[in-house]
């Protein structure tokens, strides 16, 4: 369960001096339910208790709309498992769309702590094999084992950043440690805090269909709305490859990211 805030105009001037107060609605979106309160703009500093009180022991998973500025208390909730599977759905999903060759499709992995060794059965189904720069060694040499048994596909432990020079493309959800230019793409959570000459992919952003957007809350961000129905109600059709994403530093679709990294393996 989750709540939105959803400001509604209340249309002509006696509606504006006689503003409404502030309210709460059950809404349902793939099945799940979530909680709405409806607010008549404008949202002033005395509504914010309100709000809060409202959204109760769902405070902090509160979703704005993206012009509101709330104030400091009032942070915005985070959805680390749904980042999480979009970056492996986008993975798969850019060498799917790139329909090399099966030989080419070697991906590289960094996982310095084993938090992602789970990626390795899926990734494993659309690449031929996947080279890993991991700190814990013994948790992907184990990994190793089970996927050659189990699909037949290496696994391969990588001394250095110089492995990944066969690679289509990089996953590297918490970034790299090298300045060095990689030759493929590199899809992370965030970008760089530091100079690195890599093309990196970050941001992100799965939109939902054209017919399902009419549907969705007024003025929430459809990333952040997906992201919490997965979250926070369980339900896993929302989570996809995202269609939109930061590359080399401006905004793009995957069919961008897909045509760099077919060029990359062709060179």
């Amino acid at each position: 369960m989750f709540v939105v805030l959803e400001a509604r105009d209340c249309g002509g001037f006696m509606g504006r001096i006689f503003k409404p107060g502030a309210h709460t609605e059950t809404r349902e979106a793939f099945g799940a339910r979530y909680g709405a309160i409806v607010l008549h703009p404008p949202v002033k500093a005395r509504d914010w208790n309100r709000i809060l009180a409202l959204a109760g022991r769902y405070s902090d998973r509160l979703l704005l709309p993206s012009w509101l500025t709330p104030p400091p208390e009032v942070t915005p909730p985070s959805f680390p498992k749904y980042d999480r599977l979009v970056i492996l759905k986008t993975a798969m999903e850019i060498i799917k769309l790139s329909r090399m060759p099966m030989y080419r499709r070697i991906a590289g992995l960094v996982d310095e702590k084993g938090e992602y060794a789970d990626f390795l059965y899926p990734l494993l189904h659309h690449y031929t094999s996947v080279k890993v720069l991991t700190d814990n060694t013994g948790l992907y040499e184990q990994e190793s084992a089970k996927m050659m048994y189990e699909l037949g596909a290496p696994v391969l432990l990588a001394k250095d950043y110089s492995a990944f020079s066969d690679c289509a493309l990089i996953v590297a959800p918490h970034g790299i440690r090298t300045a060095e230019s990689l030759k493929c793409p590199v899809i992370s959570k965030n970008p760089p805090a530091s100079a690195q000459f890599s093309d990196f992919i970050t941001d992100l952003r799965v939109a939902p269909s054209a017919d399902a957007r009419e549907a969705f809350p007024e003025g929430i961000d459809y990333h952040a709305f997906l992201a919490a129905l997965y979250e926070y109600c369980g339900v896993e059709a929302v989570c996809l490859a995202a269609s939109r994403m930061i590359f080399k530093y401006r905004e793009c679709d995957i069919g961008e990211v897909v045509s760099a990294v077919v060029k990359v393996t062709n060179t």
